[in-house]
């Protein structure tokens, strides 16, 4: 009984959301490289060498020269990388996408986490994500701590363009 329950209440808060076709792109053709997955870095960083945008700050991306002016949306995939170090920590990496000029808060549709010391975690990400007018995102990356490995964790993110959509 508990079960169902438990399975009652959860499908019936998913009914509770409702579809507004104002909050979605129509995508009439989607465009994938011809070979393989393309090789256009869009997000890089390393904490551990001080490389890509800093942490915790909103970052405006322009994909402008990466994709024609009718693109409407791209989708990203690649990797989130933690490299743990020796503190005793729990590691996490998430990571935020939102349009260019939006300025509401969104859930993060990626995150890793590693708890074991000098351990580590790779984890796939993938998504689409909507482009401003002049082809622009925004992101936004957090970390646990901000300590520099081997004392502290190093995190990673390496994503790169594979799709767009009209």
């Amino acid at each position: 009984m508990k079960k169902f329950l438990i399975f009652f209440l959860l499908f019936f808060s998913m009914l509770s959301a409702t579809y507004n076709p104002d909050d979605w792109i129509p995508l009439t053709t989607i465009t994938v490289p011809k070979h393989a997955p393309s090789q256009q870095q869009v997000i890089f960083v390393n904490s551990y060498e001080e490389i890509g945008p800093l942490a915790g700050e909103w970052h405006t991306i322009d994909v402008s020269n990466l994709v024609p002016e009718e693109a409407k949306a791209i989708f990203l995939e690649g990797i989130l990388i933690i490299t743990h170090g020796f503190s005793t920590e729990t590691a996490n990496l998430q990571i935020f996408f939102r349009a260019d000029g939006v300025t509401d808060y969104y859930i993060y549709p990626g995150q890793v986490i590693e708890a074991s010391s000098e351990n580590g975690q790779r984890s796939p990400m993938s998504l689409w994500i909507p482009l401003s007018k002049d082809k622009k995102f925004q992101f936004k990356w957090t970390r646990t701590n901000p300590g520099q490995w081997p004392i502290w964790s190093a995190y990673g993110i390496n994503l790169w363009l594979n799709a767009w959509g009209k």
